[in-house]
């Protein structure tokens, strides 16, 4: 299974926190590909610049170092977004929904309005 990463997850996974569930570190360890979208790092960085979130600078390298791959979002996954209906009114998780039906990937996430699209997804529970 190619694995795409929700931005809070990847917070979760980046702090250690206790609220990513052993099942999910489970499915993160067994994915044959563990993807992180290039617009988790968006988020993350207006998230930082406008002080809703403290990272390390070294974060980036973190994820790397964790066996994540990166995953640009391309033209074909902008297009795309036209196309999804407003179940989610957050557009970062729009943008992580398109990436993942038109890259075909499983997407893990805490956020219960995602079964709401046409997508493998993998509750955090």
């Amino acid at each position: 299974m190619n694995l795409l990463i929700d931005t809070g997850i990847l917070i979760w996974i980046l702090d250690n926190s206790s609220n990513l569930t052993i099942n999910s570190k489970q499915i993160i360890q067994a994915a044959d590909k563990r993807l992180i979208s290039s617009i988790s790092i968006v988020e993350i960085e207006i998230k930082r610049s406008i002080g809703k979130l403290i990272i390390p600078d070294t974060y980036l390298e973190k994820i790397f170092e964790s066996g994540f791959e990166e995953l640009p979002f391309d033209f074909s996954d902008a297009y795309f977004l036209g196309k999804l209906p407003f179940f989610h009114k957050d557009h970062f998780d729009r943008m992580l929904i398109s990436h993942a039906i038109v890259k075909g990937l499983t997407l893990l996430t805490n956020d219960k309005t995602f079964k709401k699209y046409n997508l493998p997804i993998i509750l955090n529970e």
